[in-house]
């Protein structure tokens, strides 16, 4: 550990920091909060290093409040953070939106980048790339009291101090710079961060309508079972015992009870089995509306949270509330709506993971029936059936549909018989689920030998380090996760670089448009309605000149559908 003599200087007068950072053009900078939350606490302290000084500078907030001249000391210059996405959201939120007009640096990412497999805290990179050991002992301190002790200035000194060190050693290291990753996700940070500061708008009468019902529904039916089979539902003894009764077979777990999980529970044709299902179902409902409607604010927005590198494939999260995994019960697609004199705007990628394994494999079959906008549903079902193509009707095309999606991660006869159940609601003999997958290995060549490729490495190496078309990295020690990082992470590449383009787009043209929502494949904006077709035309060429820049020759159509709430506007 270094000397803590004359290593900061705490001010509370905005001009001393103006005066600290003028002469230089970088700067590291770290604040201390008094939680987590952008929205319901404060910034105590703004640490700024600049790289020409020899000691860091200290802003104390509680003396100088949110004063919108803060700015100053930081415009024009950029601005190197640690989990820059933390740091923004506050001096957004608290000081002056412009924050996120800044060029931005970010070595978390940098070592998430190139380093996927290790840890990414600042201590852990410290100690990996400078070998010092940072006391964090103070991380945990209580920062909102009047009068911080030596110790807490310390700590906060140090954090950036090391953070010009490291930055200066990644620097050397790695061409960050020019990676194409990278760039990704430092570009998309800020597009994040307003997403989560705009919020999207729920109908909260509908909600509170909502949760009545359910809860109605709910009570209904856990007072059948319980009167009809003298069983508490929520109990798997009770439920396991019942279906016994009833001359059930129940497979067992591990610890050598009976299972009666939802993938045992579906395949069970008897009463007791459905209305579980129903009953837990119905729970996770009320626990999601319950959530939507605890987190709304006065205007009945939900600002939630997005982790945009928080899964290994670099797929996004939402959470508090989740706002991705809403279920497709139109009833709660509705209650998402817009503001008064606003519009809603979806759109979609179709079909993306199977348009991107067929670049990604370079599967020649599935390449020319996409080039000539051959349907892969269709396809896989004439195939399997002997049917002909032109005569597949719509019934019979959601039978490609799981076949499609689940073969192409490796699933088992098994498994994809439970995931067409569970998934798309079809029923899948086993004799089916194991014609479709001799066919599909049949047909896609390329997908079968990549796979083939991919398990033969794990079971010699017991790992296999996969890559996305962008370049984005991950360690895979299961097949299944193998098959699944660099497809998944593709599309993730490829719809945070849409958001991207979309942002600089309605700023570049003044179309006052902005995402409230990302779904993996789907983008949601709210617009004002005078300005809906702008908006449009320049959502559908932002995904669409996102999907040319990794799919290249392959066709990849986005359609657009205006609505006042998400189920309208799904296509």
């Amino acid at each position: 550990m270094e000397t803590t003599k004359n290593i900061y200087s705490i001010k509370s007068n905005t001009k001393d920091l103006i005066k600290y950072t003028k002469d230089s053009k970088i700067l590291y900078v770290d604040i201390e909060t008094t939680g987590l939350s952008p929205y319901e606490d404060y910034i105590r302290l703004i640490q700024v290093k600049n790289p020409k000084k020899e000691y860091a500078f200290i802003l104390d907030l509680y003396k100088v409040s949110y004063d919108k001249k803060i700015f100053d000391a930081f415009k024009d210059k950029k601005l190197v953070f640690h989990n820059a996405k933390f740091d923004l959201s506050f001096l957004s939120q608290k000081i002056d939106k412009r924050f996120l007009d800044l060029e931005i640096e970010d070595t978390m990412l940098i070592g998430k980048t190139f380093e996927p497999s290790k840890k990414h805290s600042l201590k852990e990179m410290v100690k990996n790339h400078l070998d010092i050991e940072m006391d964090k002992s103070q991380q945990k301190a209580d920062w909102s009291q009047e009068k911080l002790n030596k110790k807490q200035l310390i700590y906060a000194a140090f954090d950036v101090i090391y953070l010009q060190k490291l930055f200066e050693k990644l620097k050397e290291t790695y061409n960050f710079e020019k990676n194409l990753v990278y760039k990704i996700e430092k570009n998309f940070i800020p597009v994040l961060i307003k997403i989560e500061q705009k919020g999207i708008k729920i109908d909260f009468d509908k909600a509170i309508e909502f949760l009545d019902d359910v809860r109605k529904e709910y009570e209904e039916t856990e007072n059948y079972l319980i009167k009809k089979y003298r069983i508490n539902p929520r109990s798997p003894h009770d439920v396991a015992n019942a279906l016994i009764k009833e001359g059930i077979k129940l497979p067992r777990t591990k610890k050598g009870n009976y299972s009666t999980s939802e993938d045992v529970l579906k395949f069970i044709d008897h009463e007791i089995a459905k209305k579980v299902i129903k009953i837990r179902k119905l729970k996770n409902s009320i626990d999601l509306l319950e959530s939507y409607i605890k987190s709304c604010d006065e205007n009945f927005r939900i600002h939630s949270t997005f982790n945009s590198w928080k899964t290994v494939s670099g797929r996004m999260s939402s959470e508090n509330p989740n706002i991705q995994n809403v279920p497709t019960n139109k009833r709660f697609r509705q209650l998402f709506t817009a503001d008064e004199g606003n519009v809603l705007l979806g759109a979609d990628y179709p079909q993306i993971e199977l348009r991107i394994a067929a670049v990604y494999t370079n599967d020649k079959t599935m390449i020319d029936a996409l080039k000539n906008n051959i349907d892969l549903h269709k396809l896989i079902v004439s195939k399997a059936t002997g049917k002909p193509y032109k005569e597949i009707n719509k019934e019979e095309r959601k039978l490609g549909k799981p076949v499609n999606f689940g073969l192409l991660y490796g699933m088992s006869a098994n498994t994809l018989r439970g995931y067409a159940k569970t998934i798309y609601g079809i029923s899948m003999s086993k004799e089916d689920a194991l014609k479709f997958k001799k066919i599909y290995k049949e047909t896609y060549k390329g997908i079968n030998e990549w796979q083939d490729k991919t398990i033969r490495k794990i079971k010699k190496n017991g790992f296999i380090e996969t890559s996305t078309l962008a370049g984005r990295k991950a360690v895979a020690k299961r097949y299944t996760d193998a098959l699944n990082y660099p497809i998944q992470g593709t599309g993730a590449d490829l719809i945070k670089l849409a958001c991207i383009y979309f942002d600089y787009n309605c700023k570049k043209h003044k179309v006052n448009a902005q995402i409230v929502n990302i779904i993996h494949d789907e983008i949601i904006v709210e617009v004002e309605e005078n300005q809906k077709d702008a908006a449009k035309d320049l959502l559908k060429k932002s995904m669409e000149k996102a999907a040319k820049r990794f799919l290249k020759d392959i066709p990849c159509p986005v359609d657009v559908v205006i609505g006042k709430n998400w189920e309208e506007v799904k296509d």
